[in-house]
């Protein structure tokens, strides 16, 4: 299991640990990418925004 998806799996069991039993009104999207580049051990967190594409996708493509 990669680290992308082990953090997949774990927010999945937590949100499930979390609800219990209760009715789920939506569904759930998640995505988690693992960047081949060298970033020296940087990372990033954004906030899921249009906003934040350009600089997430800058952060991906390894670009300074």
């Amino acid at each position: 299991m990669t680290g992308a998806e082990k953090t997949i799996t774990d927010v999945r069991d937590d949100i499930g640990n979390f609800v219990g039993e209760a009715v789920r009104y939506d569904d759930m999207t998640m995505l988690a990418l693992t960047c081949k580049g060298d970033h020296g051990g940087e990372t990033l967190t954004l906030e899921a925004t249009m906003e934040n594409w350009d600089p997430g996708m800058r952060f991906l493509e390894c670009e300074p």
